[in-house]
Formats: structure tokens, C-alpha cells, sequence
């Protein structure tokens, strides 16, 4: 696994389009995991647009996803010539209620019972 740069503390201050200005490093570092991504695949491209709503915009061809919290970023890519959507999601580790569990245990048992 690569070392990626350690992103700058900032305050949690209101910034670009209401996010704070820790948030908004985050999304940065999100990016340059998805850079290193790109180098894998020898993409050359080392920029990723956003569109108007602050989404990426993956180079032709690519398809990606960016997640992050607090302390952790993470990004995946895929050629759309094997996968038309991918997603990644990262979220702060909590311990969920023993009712919340069952549930999603029997909906993952109802899923793989219909095939």
C-alpha cells in the first residue's frame, strides 16, 4: 500500500458551497486516492473535474467512486467496459444495536434465498 500524503488540519469552519474547509481536504485527499488509482491503470489524466453539484467527473471510459470521514479517505475505479456503476463508502466505526443487525442479517438471508 502506498503512503499517501498526510492532508493539512483545518478548522471546521464554513467554506466552498456551505462545506467546512476540513470536509472539503477530505474530499481532496478522496481525489488523490483516485490519482494513485489512475496511475495503476497508466491513466495519465491527473485532475478530476467536478460538475456543477461538486461530483467527479472520471475521464472516458472510467467510472469511480470517492468516500470519506473523519480520518480515513478512499476512492475505487473501474473501466466501464466491465462494470457500469461502482461505489464506495467509508464511515466512522459505531457499534450498531443487536435489532439493526438482525435485520440486515435476514434481509442479506431473503436475498441469497431468492437467488
Amino acid at each position: 500500500m502506498k503512503n499517501l500524503p498526510k492532508s493539512h488540519e483545518f478548522e471546521a469552519v464554513e467554506g466552498k458551497n456551505g462545506y467546512t474547509q476540513r470536509f472539503y481536504q477530505q474530499s481532496l485527499d478522496a481525489r488523490t486516492c483516485a490519482r494513485y488509482a489512475f496511475s495503476e491503470y497508466n491513466i495519465t489524466r491527473s485532475e478530476i473535474l467536478s460538475d456543477i453539484y461538486g461530483k467527479p467527473v472520471w475521464p472516458e471510459g472510467i467510472i469511480g467512486s470517492l468516500s470519506h470521514c473523519e480520518g480515513c479517505v478512499g476512492a475505487a475505479i473501474a473501466h466501464t467496459y466491465y462494470y457500469r456503476s461502482i461505489g464506495i463508502d467509508i464511515e466512522e466505526n459505531y457499534f450498531l444495536p443487536i435489532e439493526i443487525i438482525h435485520f440486515l442479517c435476514l434481509i442479506m438471508k431473503l436475498k441469497l434465498s431468492v437467488g
